[in-house]
């Protein structure tokens, strides 16, 4: 029966038909009950009909209703009317995304935008290990307000059955409003979904590289004649780069061609990195605040780097290459573009996880040509890995489970490391092990290696610094923190050229009080000196030719001019990289830099903001209680209504407020302390006990 605009299907009345396509009709509807405008979405009978088919559906459509994002447009539920089923969906005013493309490109900063809001939402859902499937602007909506929805979120997934074959599946598709029509629409298709391989959340990286090119070309990639041309297009055919608009920043340039690169392995491999690139472009669309040119087209696959989003703490571990910021920080004395940074992608080996705080940061040889980082595997097990960066792959470094906080010798033949019981060094070519000092640690503070074979190391978060002279076997403390300072330690020692001198990080839990104890101090290993602070507020340290400091304030990596003669610092801080990671609770963040321009650095945030879920007795998530924060601990309060919770502030401190978990309103606790922590209820709900670091 063909239905019409005021017929109920259980309690929605019909609006007026908004679609149709191989998923269904589309319909806006008023909910009656709860009084607001929903999007109704029959299915085909052919689908109803299909137990096997429905359950399955129900399954996923359990999963996709968990989503909650500003910019993917929200499942509702999934309802039966009569022999009718239909998914209840939220109603997006606007215009699709394709309709908006009808009248052309976008221009510049609405294409940025928009596509920076959908990199958003497969960012989310990617986390949720939702995929999409079938994205192109007619998935996308945008709002009055110019908001970004992704519609069918996952539901091309949702639809399709194991037995479905591909070629019936496109030719269907591509037609465009048969049934069954579900696995994914001809021009933006991946590689691997056209050829029927298996699929990651880099398809959807894929099908959003299209769609970006279309945003800003106009152009529709890979649309051909028939489905046969277009599904050639897709495996063979090159997109036409000279036609995006002159004015595309290129950090966007790249990003395109890594979204379209047909191997996935040297593919965008996250939406997340998508985001941040459109970021960065906004923000500042002729290359970086230090003038690092971009090339105008992008390098090959074999010299292109990039960044890869890494698993546990969301963090980007960037490649900045090819003398691109040692020219930068000369004040690009040259032809205009004669500075260019290159990216590129090293994935994680296998089921592991990058130790980008804990186990080995990335450190970059001397010489610029590889880089160390450690991997933790399912077991918990950190080994050591290395890559070069002319090379495709990582691979292990035999000898290094263990391994932590690795750092080069400065002829980068040789990689030094923290064992628990010993420092070892291991030279790259052979293999061969050889013990630096017998002494270890589980969480030490950096080393630094001078070209006389001497070693700076920090044991742990509440000692000085030591030299090891490998050569004679000495070891000696050259710096002794404050003991009147509460938690003084000094930490992340670097070495200047002249294999003399040295800058260290002092750090205290005592900043508020004792600010002139924190900051970055010079000192001598002859101890004819005392340490001089030179620069404050600032965690890590290195130095670089021809004369500058790289140093963190914040999320914000640093360089600041540095007289090596004077040993002083000179001129204006200039910004390098924002977003780095870095973690304030022990002044730590991670990039390294080579004697010859290389820049290592991750981006990304030591802890991420959570939210308070309620979950029935099924395992289904009921409700949110109040906003996002940086939740350490909690503990529900006997009446179940409010919880007591330590939430981590800007500056790295924890304190304890009580949620409201039936407003989503919070109360601060306790104020003054610099860790409170533990929050336990009494019996009556009146009270609250907790732990505390008083100042």
């Amino acid at each position: 029966m063909p239905l019409k605009p005021g017929q109920m299907l259980s309690h929605y009345r019909l609006v007026e038909k908004i679609g149709e396509g191989g998923m269904g009709v589309v319909w806006s509807a008023k909910d009656t009950v709860l009084k607001r405008t929903v999007a109704i979405k029959i299915l085909p009978d052919t689908f109803s009909q299909d137990r096997e088919r429905l359950g399955r559906f129900e399954r996923e459509a359990r999963a996709l209703a968990s989503l909650n994002h500003p910019n993917i447009s929200s499942i509702y539920g999934l309802e039966k009317a009569d022999s009718l089923r239909f998914l209840v969906l939220e109603y997006v005013p606007g215009v699709t995304l394709a309709e908006r493309l009808r009248n052309g490109p976008l221009p510049m900063p609405e294409a940025l935008r928009l596509c920076r809001q959908v990199a958003r939402g497969l960012e989310a859902a990617h986390r949720e290990g939702v995929m999409h499937r079938d994205l192109k602007p007619e998935n996308i909506k945008v709002t009055p307000e110019g908001q970004a929805k992704v519609l069918d979120f996952g539901l091309a997934k949702a639809f399709e059955t194991p037995s479905e074959a591909l070629s019936k599946a496109t030719t269907e598709l591509f037609a465009g409003t048969r049934e069954h029509t579900i696995i994914g629409t001809v021009p933006y298709m991946s590689p691997e979904q056209a050829s029927g391989g298996p699929l990651d959340k880099r398809t959807d990286v894929w099908s959003f590289g299209c769609v970006l090119y279309e945003c800003l070309t106009g152009v529709q990639l890979f649309r051909g004649e028939t489905v046969s041309d277009s599904l050639a297009a897709i495996l063979r055919k090159d997109p036409d780069w000279s036609i995006l608009p002159a004015e595309t920043p290129p950090i966007v340039r790249l990003l395109v061609r890594q979204c379209l690169a047909r191997d996935t392995s040297k593919r965008l491999q996250d939406a997340g990195d998508a985001r941040i690139d459109l970021e960065e472009a906004m923000e500042d669309p002729h290359g970086s605040s230090l003038g690092l040119a971009q090339p105008a087209a992008a390098p090959s696959e074999t010299t292109t780097a990039r960044r890869t989003w890494l698993p546990w703490l969301v963090a980007t571990l960037a490649l900045a290459l090819a003398l691109a910021l040692a020219f930068a920080l000369r004040g690009a004395a040259g032809p205009p573009g004669a500075a260019v940074s290159h990216r590129l992608t090293i994935p994680m080996p296998g089921p592991t996880e990058f130790g980008g705080l804990t186990a080995a940061p990335p450190v970059v040889s001397p010489d610029g040509r590889h880089v160390v980082f450690g991997v933790t595997d399912e077991g918990g097990q950190t080994r050591l890995w290395i890559r070069a960066l002319d090379d495709f792959t990582a691979r292990p470094l035999d000898n290094t489970l263990g391994a932590h906080y690795a750092f080069w010798s400065p002829d980068s033949r040789e990689i030094g490391f923290f064992t628990t019981q010993k420092i070892q060094r291991i030279e790259v070519s052979t293999g061969r092990l050889q013990t630096l000092a017998d002494r270890g640690s589980t969480f030490p503070r950096g080393a630094s290696w001078n070209r006389n074979g001497q070693i700076l190391y920090v044991l742990d978060s509440n000692s000085g610094i030591y030299l090891a002279d490998p050569a004679s076997g000495a070891q000696r403390l050259l710096t002794t923190p404050d003991p009147n300072v509460p938690d003084s330690s000094h930490r992340w020692p670097w070495f200047l050229p002249d294999g003399e001198h040295f800058l260290f990080v002092s750090w205290t839990n005592d900043l508020r009080a004792r600010p002139e104890h924190a900051g970055i101090f010079l000192a001598s290993i002859s101890g004819d000196e005392d340490p001089v602070r030179i620069l404050p507020d600032a965690s890590s340290v290195a130095y670089v030719p021809p004369g500058y400091l790289l140093f963190a304030r914040g999320d914000n990596l640093i360089a600041l001019p540095f007289d090596l003669g004077a040993r002083r610092v000179t001129g204006e801080c200039q910004v390098v990289a924002t977003g780095i990671l870095h973690n304030t609770g022990n002044a730590h963040a991670v990039f390294s830099a080579s004697m010859e321009g290389t820049l290592v650095y991750a981006r990304g945030r030591a802890f991420l903001p959570s939210t308070l879920d309620w979950y029935d007795r099924s395992g289904n998530a009921a409700a949110v209680a109040g906003e996002p924060a940086l939740y350490d601990s909690l503990r529900l309060a006997p009446s179940g209504d409010r919880a007591a919770a330590a939430i981590i502030g800007e500056g790295g401190d924890s304190q304890i407020w009580i949620v409201d978990l039936v407003r989503g309103v919070r109360t601060q606790l306790a104020h003054g302390a610099w860790d409170d922590d533990n929050p336990v209820w009494s019996s009556t709900g009146d009270q609250v006990m907790y732990s505390s670091q008083e100042l």
